[in-house]
């Protein structure tokens, strides 16, 4: 039996409506958004499909349709996305809101076999998990929906307990087969994500059955990482400076005053992104503060902030208790909070983009969290 069965039926409940209230957000807050955007160009191809399968087919798998005049035409990774999504919108009968559930149910099956699949391997059944992985409130939104970062969130999942069962001996062909996908899934829809993940994974491995993990792990990421940057050009060492910078300006150039971080240090140099890290990890982590939300919903995100310090500052009473797993999960955590909030410092896209490393490095903070409650349930008897 899943160790966490009790909250099955009410977890299915939030997570669906989760991905009705992203789109509800988008159609009647917003008025707009990528997400209506891949709707439509999906909508196109789906015509397609019932009007020419075979055409259709050529599309999906890659062919260019310039007579479609699709929105994502041009940026690959949308239309990556777009493409992904066109056969679950067929099985919706075309409609956005079947959509919407059909991905946010997907999302939830995953997510409720990565929970078995950490009970198993490492024997976990902390609370913890269950509000990390099933509830925290950024996680929950932002992995429901039709969005980008649901459909790329199962696919980390998939590629992380796919890894963990090849270790811990309890796959299959098939475990290795969507292990090798899902990674893929992931390079096509958000690289530098699949990147990181990919070092990560492989030092994880090498470091599996060392006696010395801490110092073999950092020796292999550190030359994983170098590996990975030939994954893509703008993982480059020699261009990554120039990306970020200009994923930075390109963030600012739409983004309303006050409702990014400012990062005056960034210059398109190395020596620019090493100064601006700190104040990108902390703004990644606690902004936007409370006197800075100028609107509902950034009220909601800032309150979330508040309590994200509040954790972090007990974990840090608890910093001997933490495994090998949660240093490496602090390293990962770091790494990708600093590149995404570099690259991206919009308050809003970064609460989106954070769902790749939030549910892991909360899962530490409320693990340190309950051991605190439980020490003061303990001495109050």
């Amino acid at each position: 039996m899943h160790p966490f069965s009790s909250h099955f039926f009410f977890f299915l409940v939030v997570k669906l409506l989760a991905g009705v209230i992203v789109g509800g957000l988008y159609h009647y807050y917003y008025e707009g958004g990528d997400t209506i955007g891949f709707y439509k160009d999906s909508l196109r191809l789906v015509n397609l499909c019932y009007e020419s399968p075979l055409e259709g087919i050529q599309v999906l798998i890659g062919r260019k349709c310039e007579t479609l005049s699709l929105i994502y035409q041009d940026q690959p990774r949308a239309l990556f996305f777009v493409r992904l999504i066109t056969l679950p919108l067929m099985i919706a009968h075309g409609s956005y809101w079947g959509l919407s559930l059909l991905l946010s149910f997907i999302s939830f099956v995953v997510i409720w076999w990565f929970s078995q699949v950490i009970n198993k391997v490492f024997r976990y059944r902390s609370m913890a998990l269950v509000v990390s992985l099933f509830y925290f409130p950024e996680v929950l939104f932002w992995t429901s929906g039709v969005i980008k970062e649901c459909v790329s969130f199962i696919f980390l999942l998939l590629f992380i307990g796919g890894v963990l069962q090849l270790l811990y001996k309890q796959s299959s062909y098939f475990t290795i087969a969507f292990t090798l996908i899902s990674w893929y899934g992931l390079f096509l829809l958000k690289f530098y994500v699949a990147g990181l993940l990919l070092a990560f994974m492989i030092a994880y491995a090498i470091s599996f059955h060392s006696k010395r993990r801490i110092v073999v792990f950092i020796s292999a990421l550190l030359i994983s990482l170098f590996g990975a940057s030939y994954l893509h050009p703008q993982l480059s060492l020699e261009v990554i400076s120039d990306s970020v910078q200009q994923n930075m300006e390109s963030t600012v150039a739409i983004s309303e005053k006050g409702k990014y971080i400012v990062l005056n240090q960034m210059d398109g140099s190395i020596s620019g992104i090493i100064y601006s890290v700190p104040k990108a990890l902390l703004s990644s982590m606690l902004r936007p503060f409370i006197w800075e939300a100028n609107s509902l919903l950034a009220i909601g995100l800032s309150l979330l902030k508040m309590l994200i310090a509040v954790l972090l500052l007990n974990s840090f009473f608890h910093i001997k208790r933490l495994s090998f797993e949660g240093v490496c999960i602090v390293i990962y955590s770091v790494i990708l909070a600093s590149l995404l909030a570099l690259s991206s410092p919009n308050y809003g896209t970064l609460s989106r983009y954070n769902v790749a490393f939030l549910p892991f490095f909360m899962l530490l903070l409320f693990q340190a969290w309950f051991y605190t409650w439980q020490q003061w349930l303990g001495r109050k008897q």
